[in-house]
C-alpha cells in the first residue's frame, strides 16, 4: 500500500512540474537558495561544537534564527503591497547575500555571538518572502494542486539540506571554511537571476494593490473570519510545532553527545549527520500517503494525533540510548520516522491553508500563521535548551512536548472540519 501511495503521490507532483513551467523555476530558485543557506547553517552548528557550546548554546542559535521571521513576516507583507512579490524576493535574496559576512566574521573569530547571529540571516530572507511566495503559488495552482506542492515544498526544503548538508558533513574538515559562505553568497545571487528571469518572462510582479483589486482594501484592515474548517487549517501548524519544537531545538545536543564517526578518510559530525537524518524523513514524508489521502487526511483526527505522538514517542527513545557508537545508526533511524512523520501532518497543514483560503487572503494569513508558529518554536526552544542543560535533556524534551500534544487533541477533536466553531480571532 505505501508503494502505491508512494508513486500516486510522485506521479501527481511530476505532472504538475510538468505542466507548470513557472512553478518548476519558482522550485528551482528556492532550492537554489535554500542549499547556500544550509551550508552556512552546518558551519554554525559545526563550529559551535567545536567551541564546545552547551545544549543552551544549540537552543539559542536555533532560536535566533527565527526571531527575524517575526518581523519580516510582516515586512514583507508591507512590501508587497508597494512593489510586488517578485522584487520582494529578489530583494530578501540580495540582502540575504550580504548578510552571511556575519556568521563568516564569526567562523574566524571564534565567536559564538556573532556566529548565532549569522543564524539569523536565513529566517529574515525566508520571513520577508513569505507573502509573496504564498500569492504567487495561490495564482499559478489550482485546487487540485494543494497535495503535490506541499509535497514539492517539503521536499524542495529536504533536498537543499540533504544537498548542502550532505556535501558540509562530507567536506567539512576537508575544505576551507571560507568556501562554505562563499558558496552560500554565490546561491543567493544565482537565485536572485532565476527570480527575476520568472518575474520578467511570466509577468508576476505587478504590485500587490494591482493583484487583489477591490479585496485589497480587506486585507489591509483585519485578517479574514476563522470558523470551522479554516480555524482547524490555521491552527493545525502552530499547534504541531509547539508538540515537535523541542526535539527540533535540542537535536543538534544530541548529536554533540555522540563521539565524530570516521568514515574511510572522513570524519563526519554526529551532529551533521542527525541533521542530515532528519531531512531525509522530511524528505520520504510527503511521498507516503496519495494526494487523495492527504486531502482527507486534514479531517482525520487520530491520524493527525496518532502522527504527532509517534514523532514524540521516537524522540523519546533517541534521548534515552546509550552513548555508544553503534547507538547512533539507531538514533538515526529514529530520527528518520519521527520526521517522516511529522512532515506527513505539515503537507495535511499546508495542503489545508492553500484549499481553505482565498488568493487574496493567502499572504496576511500565511504571514499569520508564519509568526505565530515561529513565536511557538522560539519558546519552546528556550525553554527546552534551559531545562536540558539544568536538569537533563529528556526533560527538556517532554516538558512541553507533552502539554503541547493535548492541546493539539483538544484543537482537532473540538474545532470540527465541517462546521462553526468561532466566528473570528
Amino acid at each position: 500500500m505505501i508503494q502505491r501511495s508512494y508513486g500516486s503521490m510522485l506521479v501527481s507532483v511530476c505532472s504538475l512540474l510538468k505542466k507548470n513551467r513557472a512553478l518548476l523555476l519558482f522550485v528551482i530558485g528556492s532550492l537554489i537558495s535554500s542549499i547556500g543557506s544550509a551550508l552556512t547553517r552546518i558551519v554554525v552548528y559545526g563550529k559551535l561544537a567545536e567551541f564546545g557550546a552547551t545544549p543552551t548554546s544549540f537552543a539559542e542559535a536555533y532560536a535566533m534564527s527565527m526571531i527575524p521571521s517575526l518581523f519580516a513576516t510582516q515586512l514583507g507583507v508591507w512590501t508587497l503591497r508597494v512593489t510586488g512579490p517578485i522584487t520582494n524576493i529578489v530583494a530578501a535574496e540580495l540582502v540575504g547575500a550580504i548578510g552571511v559576512l556575519i556568521p563568516w566574521l564569526g567562523a574566524q573569530n571564534h565567536s559564538k555571538l556573532l556566529l548565532i547571529t549569522g543564524s539569523m540571516i536565513p529566517g529574515m530572507i525566508g520571513g520577508v518572502a513569505v507573502a509573496s511566495y504564498g500569492y504567487i503559488l495561490k495564482q499559478v495552482l489550482q485546487d487540485d494542486d494543494y497535495p503535490a506542492y506541499s509535497a514539492i515544498d517539503a521536499l524542495a526544503f529536504s533536498a537543499s539540506t540533504v544537498m548542502g548538508t550532505g556535501f558540509a558533513a562530507i567536506l567539512y574538515n576537508i575544505v576551507q571554511i571560507k568556501l562554505y559562505f562563499i558558496g552560500d553568497i554565490v546561491s543567493y545571487f544565482l537565485a536572485a537571476s532565476l527570480f527575476i528571469y520568472i518575474g520578467l518572462k511570466y509577468n508576476y510582479n505587478p504590485s500587490f494593490t494591482d493583484l487583489v483589486n477591490s479585496s485589497h482594501a480587506n486585507i489591509k484592515q483585519r485578517m479574514p473570519k476563522l470558523h470551522g474548517v479554516r480555524l482547524r487549517a490555521f491552527l493545525l501548524l502552530p499547534t504541531v510545532a509547539a508538540c515537535t519544537g523541542s526535539a527540533l531545538a535540542l537535536l543538534p545536543a544530541l548529536g554533540d553527545r555522540f563521539a565524530t564517526l570516521h568514515v574511510a578518510s572522513f570524519a563526519v559530525s554526529s551532529t551533521v549527520l542527525l541533521i542530515f537524518a532528519r531531512t531525509i524523513g522530511q524528505a520520504i514524508g510527503p511521498f507516503v500517503f496519495p494526494p487523495a489521502r492527504i486531502n482527507a487526511m486534514f479531517g482525520i483526527n487520530y491520524m493527525i494525533i496518532g502522527l504527532v505522538s509517534a514523532y514524540i514517542f521516537l524522540y523519546t527513545i533517541a534521548f534515552s540510548i546509550s552513548l555508544t557508537a553503534a547507538a547512533i545508526l539507531l538514533v538515526i533511524l529514529l530520527v528518520i520516522l519521527a520526521h517522516i512523520a511529522s512532515n506527513i501532518v505539515f503537507v495535511v497543514s499546508n495542503t489545508a491553508v492553500f484549499k481553505y483560503f482565498k488568493a487574496a487572503e493567502i499572504p496576511l494569513v500565511s504571514v499569520r500563521i508564519n509568526q505565530l508558529t515561529t513565536l511557538i518554536l522560539l519558546v519552546v526552544a528556550v525553554v527546552a535548551g534551559k531545562i536540558a542543560t539544568e536538569t537533563s535533556m529528556m526533560l527538556g524534551l517532554i516538558f512541553l512536548s507533552l502539554p503541547s500534544l493535548a492541546l493539539l487533541a483538544l484543537i482537532v477533536l473540538t474545532i470540527k472540519p465541517d462546521g462553526p466553531w468561532m466566528d473570528s480571532i
